[in-house]
C-alpha cells in the first residue's frame, strides 16, 4: 500500500513531528553554545540516530536539526 503525502493527511488524523532536536543533540553529546548544524557533517550517526528514533517513535515528518542559540553557528 502507498503512503499519502503530508498534504493529504491532515484532514484524516493530526500529524506527529518530531521535537527538542536541540535537546536530543545536547544529550548525544554537543557542548552548550556549538552549532548542531555542523553535526550533519562531522556527526551524521548521531543526527541520523535521533531522527530515526522519533520515526520509530512515530513521528510523520522530520523539521530539522537546527539548534539555535545566541552565539552558536
Amino acid at each position: 500500500m502507498m503512503k499519502k503525502s503530508l498534504q493529504e493527511t491532515p484532514p484524516e488524523r493530526r500529524l506527529v513531528c518530531d521535537g527538542a532536536m536541540g535537546t536530543q543533540l545536547m544529550l548525544a553529546g554537543l557542548e552548550s553554545g556549538a552549532c548542531g548544524e555542523v553535526w550533519n557533517l562531522t556527526r551524521p550517526e548521531r543526527v541520523q540516530a535521533i531522527q530515526r528514533r522519533y520515526a520509530d517513535a512515530g513521528a510523520d515528518c522530520i523539521i530539522t536539526n537546527t539548534l539555535v542559540e545566541a552565539g552558536s553557528c
